[in-house]
């Protein structure tokens, strides 16, 4: 499976709150990674550098 789509690292009828009120934290396999918009590259592909929770 290839893990750069953006389809596959969604959640399954899954909906988040736009704009949530949290600090970002340093990235943990054991909480859900944030999907921010400097993390797409300029020809849409998922950057692994620097990755939040």
């Amino acid at each position: 499976m290839k893990t750069d789509l953006l389809k596959n690292l969604c959640f399954e009828n899954s909906c988040g709150i736009y704009g949530i009120p949290a600090i970002a934290e340093e990235f943990s396999l054991s909480k859900t990674r944030y999907l921010r918009i400097t993390d797409i590259s300029e020809d849409g592909k998922l950057l692994n550098s620097n990755k939040k929770s």
